[in-house]
């Protein structure tokens, strides 16, 4: 017995398929390129926020590592070192500085500690800050003694989820988020 010769089969996908799988990934966009967005917008939330944190846990620590008054300034002048006479604190300010208070007022590069901007990876994100500079005494502790917490708010028009540094009269300073209920333990 003699087979009938089958048709070769073809390889490769017909134009419907194609077009199913063209539709099935615009639609998987369509659902998912929102959420996608929000979480780039938070993350850069997050990034500026402990960009900040970075810079007043470093004041601290540095000022009770020299046991000398170090101060984080938050300024719109550019964090380098060759600046640091000329840096201006401002609470709207995008970089952030830290250096060693010199009681004269006059700075020099030798005072500077280190510096970083937070806006570069965060283009969108505001920060309405309780004060522009705080400086740390050789024990930790803000000076002159804060009346209240410093807030430093760190939001995004198109994110959704805001956050907060503290800082307390004490030195303790802690990042938390605003939006959850004070019963979660990072809730502010």
């Amino acid at each position: 017995m003699t087979r009938a010769a089958s048709p070769a089969r073809q390889a490769g996908f017909s134009l419907i398929e194609i077009m199913i799988s063209i539709v099935i990934v615009g639609i998987v966009l369509a659902v998912g390129l929102p959420s996608f967005q929000g979480f780039l917008q938070n993350a850069q939330i997050r990034n500026a926020a402990e960009s900040l944190l970075t810079g007043l846990t470093q004041a601290r620590s540095e000022a009770i590592r020299r046991n000398r008054p170090v101060e984080a300034v938050l300024t719109e002048t550019a964090p380098l070192p060759a600046n640091i006479s000329t840096i201006t604190a401002s609470t709207t300010g995008r970089n952030w500085v830290v250096r060693v208070v010199q009681s004269s007022g006059t700075y020099t590069d030798a005072d500077f500690i280190m510096g970083k901007s937070f806006q570069d990876g965060a283009p969108n994100v505001t920060l309405a800050a309780g004060a522009s500079s705080i400086r740390f005494s050789c024990v930790g502790r803000p000076t002159p003694t804060l009346a209240a917490n410093v807030l430093f708010d760190f939001t995004n028009p198109n994110g959704n989820r805001p956050l907060r540094i503290v800082v307390t009269p004490g030195g303790i300073i802690r990042l938390c988020d605003p939006a959850l209920p004070t019963t979660n333990p990072q809730a502010c």
